[in-house]
């Protein structure tokens, strides 16, 4: 299997409050990186064997999230 990368989810919430992103946005933020480092989805071939899967509900939450940060960063 390749490397597992871990995208560290302080940087990115210290970054996006640098920019005075909103403190909801960041948190619902560091949030899905959160889940993204703990899915064994995102690390095919890990060693991990918990899944934190996402609900259509909180699918379309972190979508809007992500949209909202990147219409303040851009």
């Amino acid at each position: 299997g390749g490397k597992v990368k871990s995208y560290d989810a302080g940087n990115v919430t210290a970054y996006l409050q640098s920019q005075h992103v909103p403190h909801k946005i960041c948190i619902a933020i560091r949030n899905l990186f959160d889940r993204r480092n703990a899915n064994q989805v995102s690390h095919a071939g890990s060693d991990q064997s918990d899944s934190w899967g996402v609900t259509e509900e909180e699918y379309y939450k972190y979508k809007k999230m992500v949209g909202d940060a990147l219409q303040r960063l851009l």
